[in-house]
């Protein structure tokens, strides 16, 4: 089950259980953020930065899968 994905945001800086990603400027506290199969990945606890390119750091329900992940999508 393909889901629609929003925005695709890129992952700036990863630490045990929280990203900090930036790319939309529709951040929202409790935003869900998934992969690019559409499992979901966590939520947007906090949104820092300036209004033009803010950054939101996302707690995560579970481990990252691949190391080399570099894009979640907001939604």
């Amino acid at each position: 089950m393909l889901i629609y994905m929003n925005e695709e945001c890129t992952i700036v800086n990863h630490k045990s259980n929280e990203i900090l990603i930036t790319g939309s400027k529709n951040f929202s506290i409790n935003s869900k953020i998934f992969d690019s199969k559409g499992v979901k990945l966590g939520k947007v606890i906090r949104v820092l930065g300036n209004v033009d390119k803010p950054y939101a750091l996302a707690v995560l329900e579970r481990p990252l899968q691949e190391e080399s992940m570099k894009t979640v999508f907001l939604r």
